[in-house]
């Protein structure tokens, strides 16, 4: 929740926005790395599925810390989204893998699935994908569109000159 108010603020450019969202941002990153050693406490039966959560919790906690880089824009950016970039890309094909092997049947091992891995994947795929947005609004704001009407249009074209920030 709190890294949801790190992000308003952060839209809305208020004060405070980055110390909101960097400490948001650093205890999810800790909660996942707890949770990558939890991953063989609670699920000591199927080890396929402990290494899945682990790996899964590892990839999302790091990526964590890649989104507080970015956001931020702080020097090593690019450095740690090369870090981040084939790790979650292994353990998404890991993930599919096992999927289709089809060994998650079990309710347990599908219910473990679902909120300690899948659910992470998508929080962090929703941070990024709100971050291309913004970024990309801001790049439309610093460019101006410029229409013009024909010169032949009333004789004066600068009248009808149009100035969209997008």
């Amino acid at each position: 929740m709190l890294v949801l108010v790190g992000l308003l603020l952060k839209f809305t450019h208020l004060p405070g926005e980055q110390v909101v969202f960097v400490v948001a941002m650093s205890f999810l990153a800790f909660l996942f790395l707890l949770q990558t050693g939890l991953s063989f406490v609670f699920v000591f039966a199927h080890v396929k599925l402990a290494f899945l959560g682990a790996f899964s919790s590892l990839s999302v906690a790091l990526s964590c810390m890649t989104l507080v880089f970015v956001y931020e824009d702080w020097w090593g950016t690019y450095l740690m989204v090369l870090l981040t970039g084939p790790l979650l890309f292994i353990s998404l094909l890991i993930l599919g893998g096992y999927f289709l092997s089809g060994e998650h049947r079990h309710t347990t091992h599908r219910k473990f699935i679902y909120i300690n891995i899948l659910l992470p994947y998508l929080f962090i795929f929703l941070l990024w994908l709100a971050f291309i947005i913004r970024h990309e609004v801001r790049e439309n704001r610093e460019r101006r569109v410029v229409w013009q009407a024909p010169l032949g249009f009333a004789g004066n074209p600068e009248k009808f000159t149009r100035y969209f920030n997008l």
